[in-house]
């Protein structure tokens, strides 16, 4: 099996400047760099950039900086950064990509384009910059509102891209950076099962955080389905649309206070936490596996059909669910389980195997209403044994 190349998710903090600062030993060029830094403190970069006098530091600046790198032994740029340092261990293969992410800084970005070009053109490894919008550290609530949530939503973006998937390894350095970054870092690792690698400070080992048998609770999910593709359609929501689509008031406090963030007075947006929770379980419990005599049936089928499969298909991959809805059915002990459940008022029953190895559903039939029909093919066809070969086409969940 051939060895997949790696994508290499690198937050980029301001050490790289902040090190030419101290070992610079032009004294002018030092104070530019310190004039620079004092000049954006405070400031996003648009702020930072409408303003000719801090593009005047910043252009000086850039440029000590390029030919400070430029006279850098090869030996020397492994300890001038923390991205510098950390990349150099974790780096196996000239064909590996480099992803940096910045914040909303115009030091922030400084560093990530000296970054760029330095493992672009003189080490010639393929680079990306990514700036994350709102992220820095000049607003608590400005960074727990929006710059984590935008942080988490361009990773999701890199980790959940099918084709990069199949080409490439991913890896979390969470080295550098803000370190109030890094347990977010460490959820998204955890969640999409990769690789999170730091250096160790005091010894300068680089470590391996692994993916661990970690597994987020989907049940506030399902069981609010409907609100939670609410506001993923209108991404803000006011309180009244909450107790709209959850009137229990202790579940919609827990909602509030566990997926959601208050943004204005009485206008909620989903958190950070919120974000991966549902992205991760949209990736988890978007696509399953159903026969071609069923997707035929599914294309035939009315909205309110199809709604109604959907909701049930998606309470499917809850185990408390899966256990309560269980109808019993003469003597049979085969491979397939059999769910009641009920859509408004109408009668629903699914034919399906549940493979707890892989977290992948397989329906095999979908009744509803139709209790001849389905009394003649659970007793004439149904296998006792799960064939995998049965399920060749696949059914994608729409969220909207």
């Amino acid at each position: 099996m051939i060895q997949k190349t790696q994508y290499i998710i690198t937050i980029v903090g301001i050490s790289l400047i902040k090190h030419i600062e101290s070992k610079n030993k032009v004294i002018d060029d030092t104070e530019i760099i310190k004039r620079f830094l004092k000049s954006v403190e405070g400031k996003d970069i648009v702020m930072a950039q409408n303003d000719s006098s801090i593009m005047e530091l910043y252009n000086k600046t850039k440029s000590i900086a390029r030919r400070f790198l430029s006279e850098m032994s090869d030996m020397d740029y492994k300890n001038i950064s923390a991205e510098m340092t950390s990349l150099s261990k974790i780096i196996e293969h000239s064909s590996d990509k480099i992803h940096f992410f910045y914040t909303d800084t115009l030091d922030g970005e400084l560093c990530a384009s000296l970054l760029q070009e330095y493992w672009h053109k003189k080490l010639n490894y393929e680079c990306e910059i990514t700036k994350i919008k709102q992220l820095n550290v000049y607003s608590g609530i400005q960074f727990k509102k929006y710059g984590i949530k935008n942080l988490m939503e361009e990773i999701i973006k890199v980790v959940d891209n099918k084709n990069l998937k199949d080409e490439r390894r991913f890896i979390i350095n969470s080295t550098s950076g803000f370190k109030s970054i890094a347990p977010y870092l460490t959820i998204i690792a955890m969640t999409f099962g990769i690789d999170n690698k730091y250096i160790f400070e005091r010894s300068g080992e680089l470590l391996t955080i692994p993916p661990l048998p970690f597994r987020l609770d989907f049940d506030i999910i399902i069981n609010n389905i409907e609100f939670l593709k609410f506001i993923d359609r209108e991404i803000q929501i006011k309180s009244s649309d909450i107790r709209k689509y959850v009137p229990n008031e202790d579940i919609k406090n827990f909602i509030i206070s566990s997926l959601l963030i208050e943004v204005e007075k009485q206008t909620y947006e989903l958190s950070a936490f919120g974000l991966l929770l549902w992205e991760n379980f949209k990736k988890k419990t978007g696509i399953v596996n159903i026969t071609n005599e069923l997707k035929k049936q599914l294309e035939s089928s009315d909205k309110l059909t199809i709604n109604i499969f959907e909701n049930n298909v998606i309470k499917l991959f809850d185990p408390q669910f899966r256990n309560l809805s269980i109808h019993s059915w003469q003597n049979y002990d085969g491979d397939y389980i059999i769910a009641k459940t009920s859509g408004g008022n109408r009668l629903t029953r699914f034919v399906y195997y549940f493979d707890m190895q892989s977290n992948k559903l397989y329906i095999r039939y979908f009744f509803i209403d139709d209790h001849d029909e389905y009394e003649r093919k659970t007793s004439k066809t149904l296998e006792n044994k799960f064939d995998k070969k049965l399920f060749s086409d696949i059914y994608e969940i729409n969220f909207e």
